[in-house]
């Protein structure tokens, strides 16, 4: 198949190249350029003296306003290892696109001159497993080299200003990755799914997008230089984490962030935190959880299915938890703060191992189900018997009646009684 180039005053220029420099980039010797055999080429033509002249290069391309060229894939079958052309002709290669799902390449080399690699431009390359990166790539374009699940490291040079969101994801087996200690931001997805095992995020990383690190089942350690923004389930499944120490400037924990880290068992929330959202701890392995006495919200199901934790301690301030948040854990005593309103859907439901509650007098309704399953021994209440009758109880919540009740009591009553007991 033969191509007609664009721009007419780009290909007069272009074909001042020598036919000796026309050979060289046909026959993959120019700019270190690796093919295997083609039936095909791109050529370019334009009058000179009357007559024409033609280039021809498997490589698919595309002229850019500032005399470089974007190559666009290649016609006939790559060579296991490619090798990517600095220059066709004296022209050189700023952008490369066009080389998605090609099962050829093991291991590619991309020259100093390349600047952006555009979306899905290597995407699906399951056989990739080496890329050379080169000082002055300055953007990886989104999906850039998803579904490469046979690469081994994502080592990127320095010069990388721009990653797109799920540029990197499902690359499974890359155990390493090195971040361009100036990115300022990771987008959405951008590591979904890879292989990394220990992960330093640059201190000049001022936003980490939505599960930008979603399922990397063999991080085992996280280290911030800086103090990032962290979106929604950035560490969600990541179920082999064990170390992570979160950036003290925190006000919020975002949902889903540690959700399903069953090898993390301790964690230190940072002390401005004022809100824990939905689903932010839920099957995670932490033993233990200090709450900061900033905490006034706790979201959905924030610490739901934490089988290893036996008592969690609210703060005073806290007056809004969300339904399920304690829902089939292992916590066996629990005292609500003053000022709670209401005790929503599902609380503490299939918590088997609650033996006692404290329940101010401030709240007002219990949701379904909130204690169901519940093998409640003790209940102490902050009001009187007639005040606790005035409460609306919905359905699921038998546990409450078959305990013992205690009225006008104090939270303290039931630590006290705990520490006796337990």
């Amino acid at each position: 198949m033969r191509k007609k180039m664009p721009r007419r005053e780009f290909l007069k220029t272009a074909l001042a190249v020598s036919a000796a420099g026309v050979m060289t980039a046909c026959s993959g010797d120019m700019g270190g350029s690796s093919s295997g055999s083609s039936s095909s080429s791109s050529s370019s033509s334009s009058g000179n003296n009357g007559k024409d002249e033609t280039v021809n290069t498997p490589w698919r391309i595309f002229p850019q306003n500032d005399g470089t060229v974007e190559i666009d894939g290649y016609d006939g079958t790559l060579d296991a290892d490619v090798v990517i052309p600095e220059k066709i002709g004296k022209y050189p290669v700023s952008i490369l696109n066009g080389f998605a799902y090609r099962k050829e390449i093991r291991t590619l080399k991309i020259p100093a001159s390349v600047k952006r690699i555009e979306t899905s431009a290597f995407e699906g390359c399951e056989y990739l497993q080496e890329i050379h990166f080169s000082e002055g790539l300055e953007e990886i374009g989104g999906c850039a080299f998803q579904d490469c699940t046979s690469l081994r490291s994502i080592e990127l040079p320095q010069s990388v200003k721009v990653i797109g969101g799920c540029a990197f994801r499902n690359c499974e087996k890359a155990r390493i990755l090195s971040i361009p200690s100036k990115l300022t931001t990771i987008t959405l997805e951008t590591f979904r799914n890879i292989g990394v095992e220990e992960l330093v995020v640059p201190a000049a990383v001022t936003t980490i997008g939505g599960s930008a690190f979603y399922g990397c089942r063999y991080l085992k350690s996280v280290r911030f230089l800086g103090k990032p923004q962290l979106g929604e389930n950035v560490f969600i499944l990541c179920g082999n984490l064990e170390s992570i120490e979160l950036p003290d400037n925190m006000n919020e924990i975002p949902a889903g962030l540690l959700q399903g880290c069953e090898a993390l068992k301790k964690l230190d929330i940072p002390p401005k935190v004022k809100r824990i959202g939905e689903g932010s701890f839920m099957r995670a392995g932490l033993t233990e959880v200090n709450l900061p006495q900033t905490v006034t919200q706790i979201g959905k199901s924030a610490f739901l299915g934490m089988k290893n934790i036996q008592t969690i301690a609210l703060p005073a301030g806290v007056t809004d938890i969300g339904n399920r948040a304690f829902a089939v854990t292992s916590i066996t005593k629990m005292v609500l703060p003053e000022g709670l309103g209401e005790i929503g859907d599902d609380m503490f439901s299939c918590s088997r191992e609650l033996r006692s509650v404290y329940i101010p007098a401030s709240v007002q309704s219990i949701g379904i189900d909130a204690f169901q399953e519940c093998k409640l021994t003790d209940v102490y209440y902050g009001g009187t018997r007639e005040q606790w009758n005035k409460i609306k109880k919905q359905k699921g919540n038998d546990a409450l009646g078959s305990a013992e009740f205690h009225e006008k009591a104090s939270g303290a009553a039931l630590q006290t009684a705990a520490q006796f007991f337990f």
